[in-house]
């Protein structure tokens, strides 16, 4: 694949599944509306109290970021992969003291 296809494909893999890496989600009490229809209200309707009016919440999967893992949480694991597979070098490896050849 071309190098623009697998940048969004693996942008695709790291969004969250239920906002689509948006952060937010519909309220479910106004229907995105920002109110509720109440009769007894002077002006016909009142302002929901689930979303403060705005229509959305947040995304409680990935807490409103739009991410499937935290951006610290996918660090760590990245810090993890590379010290394993690149290995690190303690510092009695070189006994002498010499530096490695390639740095």
């Amino acid at each position: 694949p071309t190098p623009l296809l697998r940048f969004l494909q693996s942008k695709l893999a790291k969004e969250c599944p239920y906002c689509r890496g948006i952060g937010k989600l519909p309220c479910g009490s106004c229907s995105t509306l920002g109110y509720v229809p109440m009769e007894t209200s002077p002006l016909g309707k009142v302002g929901c109290t689930g979303c403060d009016e705005s229509g959305y919440i947040s995304c409680v999967n990935c807490a409103g970021e739009g991410r499937l893992i935290p951006v610290e949480y996918e660090r760590a694991l990245r810090e993890q992969y590379e010290e394993y597979y690149y290995g690190r070098f303690s510092d009695d490896y070189y006994v002498d003291g010499s530096e490695p050849p390639f740095l």
